[in-house]
């Protein structure tokens, strides 16, 4: 008890700096500092899934993390989007060499090996942001088509440069929309990033599409990143197999079925 006690007053103390930064603007020096201090807190955390330290803070502050992160991950993909469409090299070799990008192709192969993508596949990637680094990770794993729906406009002008630019166009198209418009398109199995949301929502609008579903979600500390999928949510359906690598990942996958379905 006493050490969740510690745990919190440390968390107040990196919020406290971390709203000083808010909104967040640019990427600065500062910025990329206190951000690797908040996730160095939660990586040693993570490491124990029955740590839930997200549980003994009000849900304003819970709120208030996960809003921060998004939009500090979100500025990430922009840049990243940017300096490869304007000067990085787009050689498969050159790409595994970025960190943060191997790590994600690493943690793609593996999920989609859980979920039985292969080359023939056809997966629909929802909320796959300016930077779709996942359909990036997917395609070059195993070469199948990848439909990446995303809502916000600029970010789907920026990701399709960025798929041109890598010339991965005949695998990966970028799409316009929400899921409610699933009906103008075709796939057999379907990717919910952790920044898509509302989950309740696009699990509404997927019900009927009658098809594998790999929903990316959090336990234990990392819901202070990313929020988990809620049991309600998966009312409807049953969870056929769960993807974990502890370390440096938030996220986790499950794979879910619509219930009745063989």
């Amino acid at each position: 008890m006493s050490e969740s006690y510690s745990d919190v007053k440390k968390l107040n103390r990196i919020k406290s700096r971390l709203e000083a930064l808010y909104p967040i603007k640019k990427l600065n020096e500062k910025l990329t500092r206190t951000v690797r201090e908040f996730e160095k807190f939660v990586f040693v955390r993570h490491k124990h899934e029955d740590c839930d330290l997200a549980d003994l803070i009000p849900k304003s502050e819970l709120d208030f993390f996960r809003r921060f992160f998004a939009g500090y991950e979100t500025l990430l993909e922009q840049e990243k989007a940017k300096d490869l469409i304007e000067h990085r090299c787009t050689a498969k070799h050159c790409l595994y060499k970025d960190r943060v990008l191997s790590r994600t192709f690493s943690y793609a192969e593996s999920e989609g090996k859980m979920a039985g993508i292969k080359k023939t596949s056809k997966v629909l990637v929802v909320g796959s942001g300016p930077f779709p680094e996942t359909a990036i990770g997917y395609a070059l794993a195993f070469g199948c088509e990848i439909i990446c729906l995303e809502k916000r406009g600029p970010f789907v002008k920026r990701s399709r440069k960025v798929v041109e630019k890598l010339g991965l166009g005949k695998n990966i198209s970028i799409v316009h929309g929400t899921t409610t418009k699933l009906k103008d398109l075709k796939f057999d199995k379907v990717l919910v990033t952790a920044l898509a949301v509302p989950k309740s929502e696009i699990l509404g609008d997927l019900r009927k599409s009658n098809c594998d579903i790999i929903l990316r979600t959090s336990f234990g500390s990392s819901k202070l990143v990313y929020s988990p999928v809620d049991a309600d949510d998966l009312k409807d359906f049953e969870v056929k197999a769960k993807f974990v690598r502890l370390g440096k990942n938030f996220t986790s996958s499950i794979l879910v079925r619509k219930k009745g379905r063989n």
